[in-house]
């Protein structure tokens, strides 16, 4: 596998994450009469998502995945960056 299909690869990962999360939540809101199961599962998506975008802690878990998946890309794009100056 090409670097452009390891990076094509993970970029359709990550849209169908943010898809799955998005209809979860979508689906969640939509009950009629939730269970509490229902209403804390929604809470808790509701939750990560405001926290996976706002939070700026250095020792935060959630945070930690955002830097490393940046960390990722960032490498990436250097990989791609000398293999087209070649």
């Amino acid at each position: 596998m090409s670097v452009e299909q390891g990076i094509d690869t993970l970029a359709k990962d990550q849209v169908e994450l943010k898809t799955q999360l998005t209809d979860l939540k979508n689906s969640l809101q939509k009950e009629d009469s939730p269970s509490q199961e229902i209403r804390d599962d929604l809470h808790t998506v509701q939750e990560f998502l405001e926290h996976f975008h706002s939070c700026d802690k250095n020792d935060c878990e959630i945070t930690d995945l955002k830097e490393n998946v940046s960390k990722d890309w960032f490498l990436k794009g250097i990989g791609i960056g000398k293999q087209l100056k070649r």
